[in-house]
């Protein structure tokens, strides 16, 4: 806290709801934001060796590539992602619950023909 984040009578307060949601400034972007996006809501952390990600943001990211594999639909993909990673890492929820899709579940993912 700083001096900014006190009340007139000197409480600190309790959140500071100055800065959004890093996701959510890629979606409200003035100038043509994202229609979807993926993130967490709040910092994020991970188990990364030469042998790749093996918890975390980073085994999730690699779920949610090799979903992609399997379908096109971004809320299946990011379904496939949270079940492959529940699968490999069954004592980290905390990593699912972070992470959050914002916009439309049903969209395809790539070119629509």
């Amino acid at each position: 806290f700083n001096s900014s984040d006190l009340r007139e009578d000197g409480v600190p307060m309790p959140i500071n709801a100055t800065f959004p949601c890093f996701a959510w400034s890629f979606v409200r972007h003035p100038y043509g934001g994202a229609i979807a996006t993926v993130g967490a809501t709040r910092v994020a952390f991970t188990g990364v060796d030469e042998e790749g990600p093996h918890w975390g943001a980073g085994l999730l990211a690699a779920s949610f590539f090799e979903a992609y594999q399997e379908t096109d639909i971004l809320g299946e993909v990011f379904a496939g992602a949270q079940e492959a990673y529940a699968n490999n890492a069954p004592g980290d929820t905390f990593t699912l619950q972070e992470f959050i899709l914002l916009g439309d579940p049903t969209l395809k993912i790539g070119w629509y023909a």
